[in-house]
């Protein structure tokens, strides 16, 4: 079973400026020469690690991380400002322009899987293949499985679910027009709540105590409410429905049997839309890529490309 790589530092760190009052952080590590590979991180909001580094072999890659706009070390005047997936794609091609790649391999997972599929559709001549883990579609159905009472996840977390519901009326019947209104709350105490139990909920099962209050919690939650009210951005562009763009693209989908936060079926409905994809089930797998089993396979994945191309 493959571990993840040793640590190792990025060679080079940028903040890229997209316009709209935003900079990226972007940051290069591994082989200078080796295969470029863009690792897109999920949320939306959250921000990369440097964990992810460790998925790659750092002497067959060229390890490309970057912070999605108002994310982790990326800048904004306002987080929210022209902050949607349109613009999260045209700020991937600015970064592949900016380092002069002509052509990348995609890492993604959870939202960072529908982000690299929006990406390859729009630009697949830039692809040269996908390693996808926890697959997200974003379709209506996908995000009422979190947020919907009575839909799947709030069946399987009764207790969770009926901390971030409070007993408090929703506004229109719909917890996330609650949660944008009180994450916007002009009482600080009450966005800093909101913002604990939208991430207790999201990381379910990673079993954490509530975090600390912070600023950054606040953004990333935010960021998080502000895409979903908006189906992502996606609803003129159903991913399923634009796979021909993809169909000869190389792609290794990876997901957990029991995922509760992206559940299994968006893989296989991904799989069934993608004749050159490859679906590997991880037994027992949740939705954390930190899982050694899930390490194994994305270790296994980042090696078969880079044997690929070589």
């Amino acid at each position: 079973m493959y571990s993840l790589y040793p640590e190792l530092s990025p060679y080079q760190q940028h903040w890229l400026d997209v316009g709209q009052g935003h900079q990226l952080y972007l940051e290069e590590s591994g082989n200078r020469l080796g295969l470029p590979v863009l690792v897109i991180h999920g949320g939306p909001g959250s921000g990369c690690s440097p964990i992810l580094r460790r998925f790659f072999d750092p002497q067959r890659y060229r390890i490309i991380l970057f912070d999605q706009r108002g994310c982790g070390q990326s800048r904004a005047s306002q987080v929210l400002t022209e902050n949607h997936s349109q613009a999260l794609v045209e700020d991937m091609e600015r970064i592949r322009l900016h380092l002069g790649i002509e052509q990348w391999l995609l890492w993604g997972g959870s939202w960072g899987s529908a982000l690299a599929l929006y990406y390859g559709q729009l630009h697949p001549r830039q692809i040269l293949g996908f390693i996808l883990r926890g697959i997200f579609l974003a379709r209506p159905q996908d995000i009422a499985w979190n947020y919907q009472a009575g839909n799947g996840a709030s069946r399987l977390y009764p207790s969770l679910w009926h901390e971030l519901c409070q007993g408090q009326p929703l506004i229109d019947d719909s917890l996330l027009a609650t949660y944008q209104q009180r994450l916007h709350s002009s009482n600080e105490l009450e966005q800093m709540q909101a913002a604990r139990l939208w991430w207790r909920w999201m990381e379910r099962e990673q079993h954490h105590q509530l975090p600390q209050p912070h600023p950054e919690l606040l953004n990333r939650s935010r960021i998080h409410c502000h895409y979903l009210t908006q189906q992502c951005f996606l609803q003129q562009h159903p991913l399923l429905e634009h796979m021909t763009h993809l169909a000869q693209h190389p792609a290794i989908l990876i997901q957990g049997e029991l995922d509760t936060i992206c559940p299994a079926e968006q893989a296989w409905q991904l799989y069934q839309h993608w004749p050159s994809a490859e679906l590997n089930w991880v037994k027992g797998g949740r939705h954390s890529p930190l899982e050694p089993s899930m390490v194994d396979n994305l270790i296994r994945a980042s090696r078969h490309f880079a044997l690929r191309s070589a």
